[in-house]
C-alpha cells in the first residue's frame, strides 16, 4: 500500500508534467509571428477564412473571431502610436500613478496574508480550546472561515486589480499580463500561506506517544494526513460555492435588471474577463495537486466541480455578461496559462518532497506508520538494489544536481535564442536581397523596353 501510494502519485505528476510541456508550446508561433515589423493585417484579410465551413452559424461565429482579431490588432497599434507621440510631463505622471498603484497592491496583498493568518490562528484557537466539537451551524462556519476566505480574495482580488489596472493605461496585451501576474500572485501565494499555516499546526510540539499535540498550544491531530486532506477538501468546495453563489445572486439578477429596467441599463452587464476566468481552473488544479495524496478522491470531486462550473460559465457568458472593452486573442495566452501551471506545479512538487522527506507520519492511520518519513517506503522496497534509491532521489533534487543542471539549461537556451536571432538576421538580409533583385529586374525591364522603343 505505501509504494502504490507513492508510485500513483509519481506517475500521475510525470503524466502532468510531459502533458503541461506538450501543450506549453501552442500559441508560440503566433507570438513569434506578432512580434515581426510586418503586421499581421494581411494574413487576417486574405488567409483567415475557413472554406471547410458550410453552416450559417459557423460562418457567423467565424466571421466575428476575424472581426475581434483586426479590433484586437488595431487597438494595439493605435497604443503604440499613441506611446510614441506622449511628452515628458505625461510620462512622469503616468509612471507617478505606476508607483502608486503597485504601492496598493502590496498593501492589498499584505493585508490578504494578514487576514488569512489570523482567520487561520483564529480557527486553531477554538479548537484548542475544545468548542468545535459541539455540531451546529458556528462550528460549520468556523470549520469552513480559512477556506472561504483564501476563496473570498482570490475572487475579490481580480475586480480590485481591474479597478487599478485602468488608471496605469497599459496597452491591450500588457494590460492582461500585469493582471494575470497580480492575480495569480495572490492566488496560489495565499494558498501557500494555508498550507504554512497547516505546517506550523503539525510539526507543532510536544506530542504524545500517538502522535497527537498535547500542549497548551498544540492540538495536533492524530491523523494529520486526514486533517490536511480534509482542509483541503473544504478548500476546493468554497471555490464552488461562492462561484455558483455569485452567480445566482449578482450575476443573474443583475442581468435581469438590465433587461428588464431601462434605468439599469446605465449600469450594463458583467464583463466577462477570459484570462481571469481561466485562473479559476488553474486554481482548482492548484487545489487538486496538494491534496491529491491526502484525499485520493479529491480529483473526482474536482472534475464534477469543473463540469458544473463549465455550465455555470457558459450561462454566464452567453446569457448575462458583455465583452470586455480590452481586445485580446485568447490564443495568444496558452503558454502562459500552462507557464502559470507549471509554476505552480513545481511550487507544488517542492511541498510534497519537503512533507515527504521532513515531516513524521501520523501513527494510527496511515500506510507509512512504521516509517519514520514517506519516502523511507522506496528504501525498504528497493533494498535489492545496488544503490539507495532514496538517495538517488535527494541527490537530484538537491543543490549539487539543481544548480548545474540549471546553468546547462540556460546556457542551452541562449544558445538557441542567439541562432534564432541569427536566422532573423538572415530573414533580414534575404528580404533586401529580394528587394534589391526586385529593384534591378524592374531597371533591366525599364532599359529593354528603352532599347525597344529606340529601335
Amino acid at each position: 500500500m505505501p509504494l502504490a501510494f507513492l508510485w500513483v502519485f509519481t506517475i500521475s505528476f510525470i503524466i502532468c508534467l510531459v502533458m503541461m510541456v506538450r501543450y506549453s508550446s501552442f500559441g508560440q508561433d503566433e507570438a513569434i509571428l506578432i512580434r515581426q515589423k510586418a503586421t499581421s493585417f494581411a494574413n487576417e484579410v486574405f488567409s483567415a477564412w475557413d472554406f471547410c465551413i458550410k453552416t450559417p452559424k459557423a460562418a457567423n461565429i467565424h466571421h466575428n473571431t476575424i472581426v475581434v482579431t483586426l479590433k484586437s490588432e488595431l487597438t494595439e497599434v493605435r497604443r503604440k502610436k499613441e506611446l510614441k507621440e506622449r511628452s515628458f510631463k505625461a510620462w512622469l505622471k503616468l509612471y507617478s500613478i505606476r508607483v502608486l498603484i503597485n504601492i496598493l497592491v502590496i498593501v492589498w496583498i499584505a493585508v490578504c496574508y494578514i487576514l488569512i493568518y489570523n482567520v487561520a490562528a483564529f480557527q486553531m484557537n477554538e479548537q484548542r480550546k475544545n468548542k468545535l466539537l459541539a455540531a451546529g451551524f458556528r462550528t460549520l462556519m468556523i470549520q469552513y472561515l480559512p477556506p472561504f476566505t483564501v476563496t473570498s480574495i482570490s475572487a475579490v482580488s481580480p475586480m480590485f486589480f481591474n479597478f487599478l489596472i485602468s488608471f496605469e493605461k497599459y496597452h491591450g496585451q500588457t494590460e492582461v499580463n500585469i493582471s494575470l501576474i497580480r492575480n495569480v500572485f495572490v492566488s496560489l501565494s495565499s494558498i501557500i500561506v494555508l498550507v504554512n499555516t497547516f505546517h506550523r499546526e503539525v510539526t507543532c510540539t510536544p506530542k504524545d506517544v500517538c502522535g497527537a499535540g498535547i500542549g497548551p498550544n498544540c492540538k495536533t491531530p492524530i491523523c494529520w494526513e486526514t486533517y490536511v486532506g480534509q482542509q483541503l477538501y473544504k478548500l476546493n468546495l468554497s471555490q464552488l460555492f461562492v462561484i455558483v453563489a455569485s452567480f445566482v445572486l449578482v450575476d443573474v439578477p443583475r442581468a435581469c435588471l438590465v433587461k428588464n429596467c431601462k434605468l439599469s441599463k446605465l449600469i450594463g452587464h458583467a464583463t466577462f474577463f477570459l484570462p481571469t476566468e481561466v485562473l479559476v481552473a488553474i486554481y482548482s488544479q492548484t487545489i487538486l495537486w496538494l491534496g491529491v495524496f491526502y484525499s485520493p478522491l479529491l480529483p473526482l470531486v474536482t472534475v464534477i466541480k469543473l463540469i458544473v462550473l463549465f455550465y455555470v460559465k457558459k450561462t454566464k457568458v452567453l446569457k448575462c455578461s458583455q465583452q470586455p472593452k480590452v481586445l485580446y486573442k485568447a490564443s495568444r495566452f496558452n503558454s502562459t496559462f500552462i507557464n502559470i501551471l507549471l509554476l505552480s506545479f513545481f511550487a507544488v512538487l517542492a511541498v510534497h518532497f519537503y512533507t515527504l522527506k521532513n515531516i513524521r507520519p501520523s501513527l494510527g492511520c496511515t500506510p507509512f506508520s512504521h516509517y519514520n518519513s514517506m519516502v523511507n517506503a522506496l528504501r525498504a522496497a528497493f533494498q535489492f538494489l545496488p544503490f539507495d534509491i532514496v538517495f538517488f532521489f535527494k541527490l537530484i533534487l538537491s543543490g549539487w544536481f539543481f544548480i548545474p543542471c540549471s546553468i546547462i539549461l540556460c546556457t542551452t537556451i541562449f544558445y538557441y535564442q542567439r541562432h534564432i536571432e541569427f536566422l532573423k538576421d538572415m530573414e533580414e538580409n534575404l528580404k533586401t536581397e529580394l528587394t534589391l533583385l526586385g529593384q534591378d529586374k524592374k531597371f533591366i525591364l525599364q532599359r529593354i523596353e528603352a532599347l525597344a522603343k529606340m529601335m
